[in-house]
Order: structure tokens, then C-alpha cells, then sequence
């Protein structure tokens, strides 16, 4: 918060914040701080230290967030590998399903290797470099049919 301020500015400062944080509008915020002029509101909006302390009291619901979110290889092995090595009946061709499985397995253990094509030089150095020239001939006139 800002230094040598009042308590009644750093507390309206604080509220604006809180408000921010809870998805309130810049303009809404201000209202609820007790802020006049939407343009103050907006550009205090803005302001470094207002996005910090914003960021600050959202941190711990973001890390709440991604802690039940996280979803780790382990989990993510342990439901592909079934798909990817299933016994397929002649019925159930779905070899894509399969295949899809083994690229995801590849990816998450960092042993796929997609296709990337670089255009290279003559003598494999790159990346090439080409020069164009054109010119511009004049139209073939038709004949005239008359």
C-alpha cells in the first residue's frame, strides 16, 4: 500500500482492492470503496500496487484451485495405458482410440517427437535463404475480330 498516506486512504485503497479481488468491476469497486469518478476508478485500477495487493489476496484461492486441479502423469498413466493396450475386438475397430493412447502415453513421458520440418540451405544449414526476381511482361493483345 502506499507509504504516508492516511488510514482512511489506505483502508478505502484496501476495500477497492478487496472488491477488485471478489470480480467486482473497477467502476463497482470504487462505489463500494467510496471512490468518485469512474475514471479514477479505472486508472487506479491500473495502478502496480493495487494489481499486487489484487494478486496477493487472490493467491491462496488460486493455489487451493490448482492443488484440486492437479492431475499428474501418474494419474494420467494409469488411466491411458488400459486404452492403449487393450485387446481390441474385430468389432470394435476403433484403432484410433488406441493410437491416440500411445501419442498422449509418449507425450506426458517426453519421448514423442513430432514432425518438424525446417528449411534448410544446399548444404543443410539454415534456415534458407531465397531470392526472387520477376518481371512484368506486358498483356498478349487479342486480335481484332472485325
Amino acid at each position: 500500500m502506499a507509504k504516508g498516506k492516511g488510514k482512511r486512504y489506505q483502508a478505502q485503497r484496501e476495500t477497492f482492492c478487496q472488491a477488485l479481488a471478489m470480480r467486482k468491476s473497477p467502476v463497482e469497486a470504487g462505489k463500494i470503496a467510496g471512490y468518485k469518478g469512474a475514471a479514477n476508478c479505472r486508472r487506479n485500477a491500473q495502478r502496480a500496487d493495487v494489481k499486487a495487493r489484487v494478486n496477493e489476496l487472490l493467491a491462496p484461492a488460486r493455489a487451493k484451485l490448482q492443488a484440486e486441479l492437479e492431475i499428474t502423469v501418474k494419474t494420467l498413466t494409469t488411466h491411458l495405458v488400459p486404452m492403449a493396450f487393450a485387446d481390441l475386438d474385430p468389432a470394435d475397430l476403433r484403432y484410433d482410440h488406441k493410437i491416440k493412447s500411445l501419442i498422449e502415453l509418449a507425450k506426458l513421458h517426453g519421448v514423442y517427437a513430432p514432425d518438424k520440418h525446417a528449411l534448410t540451405d544446399a548444404e543443410g544449414k539454415g534456415p534458407a535463404i531465397f531470392n526472387v526476381s520477376y518481371r512484368v511482361e506486358p498483356k498478349p493483345t487479342e486480335p481484332d475480330r472485325t
